[in-house]
């Protein structure tokens, strides 16, 4: 439609453009990601805010420079042969791929980042963008629970004292080293195959769940359930039982059943703690 000479419909497509310019503005200054992109001779163009926060220049020092200034070694001197690389044969071994890698702070601070590239082209042009997570506090995090994990598993393995874990079911999550040596198992063998029931001589256990029956005043399930059934009431059950370990030797030991539960109170499996009555005895 035309007015005076004039298409009418310029105007609209100009705020149209600005509205659509701005919306996109907003999107990328808010965004929880930094946001990078260079041109195919590895040169920023851009940045969002976020990529100032992150790394703790201004875009005003990053524009026109090469985006290698954002990485330590060896990643800063082999980023521009990744990208000529690229370029020519189409290998790809940043582009189109998330990974992490350490990235570079103006201070000269090393940390860990998420960092996914891809390709951006504008007619004859080729960009690349890249999303920027840091990821410096996830990985302490980690990094803490393996350190702790790593404690936990020590002091068990020094623990003089078999401790097991199942799960809910009666599947063993937990073998601990004083229980290898007590039973001949390895902790592959018995992990999320077998139940503690394998340990126990049957007629025990028999004798075992007819006592629990009529003490609980109701039937107790042979088996699994005569281990815990106490357990499973919120009581500590200290039993002595005879053990039988893999290569058929049987022997007394002294064992402490309790449950392990979550913050609503819910059983999430079964902690037994074993010690050889014959050391007891000694």
């Amino acid at each position: 439609m035309q007015k005076n000479g004039k298409n009418t419909s310029e105007p609209q497509q100009t705020q149209a453009a600005q509205t659509s310019e701005a919306r996109l503005s907003a999107i990328l200054n808010n965004m929880v990601d930094g946001v990078i992109t260079i041109d195919q001779n590895g040169i920023i163009e851009s940045v969002n805010p976020r990529v100032e926060t992150i790394f703790g220049y201004s875009s005003e020092e990053l524009v026109g420079k090469n985006v290698n200034v954002l990485m330590p070694e060896p990643y800063h001197s082999e980023h521009d042969s990744y990208l000529q690389n690229y370029l020519k044969t189409g290998n790809a071994k940043i582009i189109g791929i998330g990974r992490q890698v350490m990235g570079r702070r103006k201070d000269g601070t090393e940390f860990p980042i998420d960092l996914a590239v891809s390709e951006v082209k504008l007619g004859n042009q080729r960009m690349f963008t890249g999303l920027v997570r840091d990821i410096s506090e996830r990985v302490a995090v980690e990094r803490q629970l393996q350190n702790t994990l790593a404690l936990q598993q020590a002091i068990l393995d020094s623990a003089n004292y078999a401790i097991i874990s199942t799960s809910p079911d009666g599947i063993i999550q937990t073998f601990n080293a004083a229980a290898e040596r007590m039973l001949g198992y390895t902790e592959e063998e018995v992990v999320g195959k077998v139940t503690p029931s394998i340990f126990h001589v049957p007629e025990e256990v028999a004798q075992r769940t007819t006592f629990l029956s009529e003490e609980l005043g109701e039937s107790v399930e042979k088996g699994f359930e005569t281990l815990v059934a106490k357990a499973r009431r919120g009581w500590v059950d200290e039993n002595e039982w005879t053990y039988i370990s893999k290569d058929g030797r049987r022997f007394p030991v002294l064992l402490s059943v309790t449950s392990l539960r979550n913050e609503p109170g819910e059983i999430t499996g079964y902690l037994g703690i074993g010690l050889s009555a014959k050391r007891l005895i000694k």
